[in-house]
């Protein structure tokens, strides 16, 4: 069996206006100032650590990395998800943003894991080689996920 492969970014980057990193900047004071009137010194310290590393998160473009099917597993830049530790997949094509191939995997947080396909990417060789070794199943994304989607993350 040949190796199907495509590059694609580690996520999707919205690009942040200046604005945006003041409102973080403001909220995260009011709340750690609020925390420290009431005496709760570590949730101001947790806050002001927490906004901080999202806007170190925010500005970082994502890398592209390499995402490969092979008879092992589903390999994603340097980490492997065996089929062992996959329970099924399904392959969403009405996503807003583009084609994704979504594997539910054994893992207790963050279940789904959902892969964009890149433009070069043959879809139906990729369900033809899946469905070999897991069970097609429709995948709908968490109420989570979509909450943190449309406030931009």
């Amino acid at each position: 069996m040949k190796r199907i492969s495509w590059h694609a970014p580690e996520y999707v980057f919205r690009e942040r206006t200046p604005d945006w990193f003041w409102a973080l900047g403001i909220l995260a004071a009011a709340i750690a100032i609020t925390s420290l009137l009431f005496g709760n010194i570590l949730f101001s310290f947790i806050v002001v650590i927490g906004a901080f590393a999202l806007a170190l998160h925010a500005a970082r473009k994502p890398n592209i990395v390499r995402i490969e099917i092979h008879e092992r597993g589903i390999a994603v830049g340097r980490d492997l998800y065996p089929y062992r530790s996959l329970h099924s997949f399904w392959i969403d094509d009405e996503h807003h943003e583009g084609a994704r191939l979504v594997l539910k995997s054994e893992r207790a947080f963050a279940p789904l894991v959902s892969l964009p396909f890149g433009a070069e990417t043959d879809i139906e060789a990729v369900k033809t080689h899946l469905k070999k070794h897991l069970k097609e199943e429709i995948h709908e994304e968490s109420l989570t996920n979509r909450l943190i989607d449309r406030l931009g993350f």
